[in-house]
């Protein structure tokens, strides 16, 4: 089961719970069905000592590219391992304009870096009872962008059609047993305890993924388009770029060891498209949601898109 991910915007922080709808997505989100996150661009709006912003800090934070304009105060966003490019002045011009000054001009920019945020990082969907920005949704279809922009409300009917597809039931209960029965590791929405990928024509394993001592361990050599070895991932020690069109961003701390240091997510880029890519969860399971493994002929023979795994070719093993 793929845990859909749901950025929440501070209107719908609901430190009070009187927002009927989120008390259900937090039910869901406790259980581990769905995550719950924030953009890092939110505190900006909330003050540091208020309820909201203790909730804030009870989910995981993502975040994006680095983004200011001059004179304009707490416009810059903690970086992140994102797997789309920025659309924040696409967003910025189409949503707003490029007549705000002062204070709105302010509120317009990060209005937009949550909704960009939110399609970097591969978000399902952006909970809002911001009504502009729910025109963002059809503005990110037109750039071929999937990206919910809506309020609790419909966001609690998403969630539940989305469960009872993947489970059979939007039962929380049902639901609860069913995500506690689940392996650490989720790829696409399966889930194992490790797995490597070989193939035949390889002397070394495309991609390993195992649990030892707390941290899930990451080892192999992943491959370009003419079946050259890009980036050797080894746990505990540097990656190896043998082409430097091959790069590695880490960020947050965490359990996933996949080089010298363990942190919270990374993703592996080669020519700016994204070929690895896992983040940990609230529920501390490892998801791989972006993965595009290819064996030494340059053939793709396994990926993951979110909630898809996808196996291709004879000479394959996966176990």
């Amino acid at each position: 089961m793929y845990p859909l991910r749901l950025v929440v915007d501070a209107n719908c922080l609901n430190a009070k719970g009187r927002l009927l709808a989120m008390n259900e997505l937090q039910r869901y989100h406790d259980i581990g069905a769905i995550e719950l996150i924030v953009t890092s661009t939110l505190p900006a709006e909330i003050d540091r000592g208020s309820s909201q912003a203790a909730k804030a800090r009870t989910y995981q934070s993502i975040g994006g590219r680095m983004y200011s304009i001059q004179g304009v105060p707490g416009m810059q966003s903690i970086q992140g391992a994102t797997l789309r490019p920025s659309r924040m002045q696409f967003l910025h011009s189409s949503l707003f304009g490029h007549n705000l000054t002062g204070h709105t001009l302010t509120r317009a920019i990060r209005d937009c870096l949550h909704v960009d945020q939110a399609q970097m990082n591969a978000a399902d969907i952006l909970v809002t009872n911001d009504k502009r920005l729910h025109r963002a949704q059809e503005l990110l279809i037109s750039e071929g962008v999937t990206l919910i922009v809506t309020s609790p409300e419909r966001a609690l009917v998403m969630v539940k059609e989305h469960l009872r597809a993947s489970v059979g039931t939007n039962d929380l209960q049902t639901t609860k047993s069913h995500i506690e029965g689940l392996g650490p590791i989720m790829l696409g929405s399966n889930s194992v305890g490790s797995c490597s990928f070989t193939a035949e024509t390889s002397e070394q394993p495309l991609l390993s993924l195992r649990i030892d001592n707390g941290m899930l361990k990451i080892s192999g050599a992943l491959r370009d388009e003419n079946g050259e070895v890009a980036i050797v991932l080894r746990p505990g020690q540097a990656p190896e770029f043998p082409v430097p069109k091959a790069s590695l961003t880490q960020v947050g701390r965490g359990p996933l060891l996949v080089s010298s240091e363990p942190f919270g997510s990374f993703i592996v880029e080669l020519e700016d498209r994204p070929i690895l890519a896992v983040r940990t969860s609230h529920t501390f399971r490892a998801v791989v949601f972006a993965m595009e493994l290819r064996d030494e002929t340059g053939c793709i023979v396994a990926t993951v898109e979110r909630e898809t795994l996808c196996l291709q070719g004879a000479n394959l093993h996966f176990h």
